[in-house]
């Protein structure tokens, strides 16, 4: 019995040192997302798309300042039904304002995630092509390792084929 369990022991580990290692790369998708030459156009058209609505929002707040200065300069010296209109003007446009910049914050993040989703389908597509024509049985992305060796990152290769 004792030999039958060495046995199958011993063959058990021959044939577990007989399979390869599996082949693992690791990929910075940050670093492609930085670096990737798609990026620099998205950066651009987003800053394009959104450039007269963040002009509108700069002017905005440059005319609510002027109101509030005004109050602060003059409202000792106006009266009072005056001055009552002026903040109420001076509230009503901060709150215009902030909702302004809210919506034009909500509606960038949501056009950048959408840039930023076609792009990463386009890198996953090239993981794939690297991982089959590599011969990588997994890809890891790096930010979740604690260590990976150069020797198995993938990230510059991605880059390459990306631009």
């Amino acid at each position: 019995m004792k030999r039958v369990l060495m046995g199958t022991v011993m063959g058990l580990c021959l044939s577990l040192s007989a399979m390869a290692a599996p082949s693992i790369g690791v990929l910075d998708v940050h670093k492609v997302l930085e670096k990737a030459p798609e990026m620099k156009t998205i950066r651009s058209d987003l800053t394009s798309k959104f450039k007269s609505r963040q002009e509108a929002l700069q002017q905005a707040n440059k005319m609510l300042r002027s109101k509030m200065d005004d109050l602060y300069k003059n409202g000792t010296v106006m009266s009072e039904n005056d001055r009552q209109k002026l903040q109420e003007t001076i509230a009503k446009d901060r709150r215009d304002v902030v909702r302004m910049q809210q919506n034009l914050q909500d509606d960038l993040t949501l056009a950048q995630n959408q840039a930023v989703q076609g792009l990463l389908s386009k890198v996953n597509k090239v993981v794939i092509s690297l991982a089959k024509k590599g011969k990588y049985d997994v890809v890891l992305q790096k930010d979740g390792l604690a260590y990976a060796s150069e020797k198995v990152d993938i990230t510059q290769a991605v880059l390459d084929k990306l631009g």
